[in-house]
């Protein structure tokens, strides 16, 4: 038979045929009936190519018999049945594809090797031969099993480093985001202030001092606010509401200062004993040419605004280099707090820090931080 042509091999009964679908090119395989590509294992089982009557067949070593049909042997009789492949279709469901043997074009091809092949298989190596009987399938398990465990490992690792990867997008996301917020906070803030300021707010107390520091006048209970221009501060006693008493131009302004007037900061204890309500981180100092102004607020919330809204109107005017922020203004008032407790005990602030947050000393430490609270 090996001097034979192809097509007259398929034409001599007995001969040894492999059976390939035209459709993708595999082969078909009995024991069980199953599709299998062409370079598969090497000892795969042939077909061998039977003729009864005017009837050709294919049968395999297990008793598998498949009737021919056709002119030229092109297809397999109706009935042979069974899955080609299995996929996933829509809503995550299995989709079989199966093989129809009449609407399934096939090809016989001649086994010309098939001595050689034989040979080769019952000359296989121990492997091949422990493999057919069974006794490496504990081997091949658990050699599975940890190729799993491995597969699993690397799919764990890329699973985190890409959760990693998300979280560090992530956290420079939000590191821009609060950095545009905050440069728009700042961008608008000013705005916010002098609408503030132009609405007005309430003033505890106005004191007016000559440039030598004697007191002039004092007014209480008034209404302090920005003027339409932007260019002067109006303060109208509560006892005269349509008729303002002091206007303070800005660009006269020849110091802002925070806190109480610089004689008055300096012996806090005369003004506590004097007058208890006056505290001097509730206070604005303004000098202009002619006079002095110390202003008192029931708030401290309302000193640090008209703090704020004046230093942005100078710096944006371009009578203040260096405004203070807002987290040293904040240390101003904790000093002032801490200098103000200390004149009214009689103890040195390092005493009266050491009882605050040591508790060396149970009554001043009470009283230190309900003044700070």
């Amino acid at each position: 038979k090996l001097h034979l042509s192809p097509a007259d091999m398929l034409k001599q009964p007995g001969t040894r045929v492999e059976v390939v679908s035209k459709h993708d090119g595999l082969r078909l395989l009995p024991s069980p009936l199953r599709l299998e590509p062409v370079g598969g294992s090497p000892c795969a089982p042939a077909w061998d190519l039977e003729e009864h009557g005017s009837t050709r067949w294919l049968s395999a070593s297990d008793g598998t018999r498949l009737a021919l049909e056709g002119s030229t042997d092109t297809t397999l009789r109706k009935g042979v049945f069974f899955p080609r492949c299995v996929s996933r279709g829509s809503r995550n469901l299995m989709r079989f594809s199966w093989f129809c043997a009449d609407r399934e074009p096939i090809e016989l091809v001649p086994v010309l090797h098939v001595q050689l092949r034989e040979a080769a298989c019952e000359r296989a190596p121990e492997l091949w031969r422990a493999a057919a009987q069974g006794q490496l399938l504990p081997g091949l398990l658990a050699i599975a099993f940890v190729l799993l465990c491995w597969l699993s490992g690397r799919r764990q690792q890329r699973r985190l480093a890409a959760a990693l990867d998300r979280l560090g997008r992530s956290r420079a996301d939000g590191s821009s985001v609060r950095l545009a917020w905050r440069s728009s906070r700042d961008a608008t803030r000013p705005l916010q202030l002098v609408s503030r300021l132009r609405e007005g707010t309430h003033v505890a107390e106005l004191r007016v001092f000559d440039t030598a520091g004697k007191s002039l006048s004092t007014w209480e209970d008034g209404w302090l606010r920005l003027a339409n221009d932007h260019g002067s501060i109006l303060f109208t006693p509560a006892s005269q509401d349509a008729f303002i008493r002091h206007r303070i131009s800005l660009t006269e302004l020849r110091q802002l200062r925070y806190g109480e007037r610089a004689g008055g900061a300096d012996r806090p204890g005369e003004h506590v004993a004097d007058l208890p309500a006056t505290l001097p981180w509730r206070c604005l100092h303004l000098a202009t040419r002619g006079c002095e102004y110390t202003i008192r607020f029931s708030d401290d919330s309302l000193a640090h605004l008209w703090l704020e809204g004046l230093q942005a109107l100078l710096h944006e005017s371009g009578h203040l280099k260096h405004p203070i922020r807002p987290a040293t203004l904040l240390w101003l008032r904790v000093r002032m707090r801490l200098a103000y407790l200390a004149a009214r005990d009689g103890v040195s602030r390092e005493r009266l820090l050491a009882d605050a947050f040591g508790g060396a000393g149970v009554s001043a430490g009470h009283t230190t931080q309900r003044a700070i609270k």
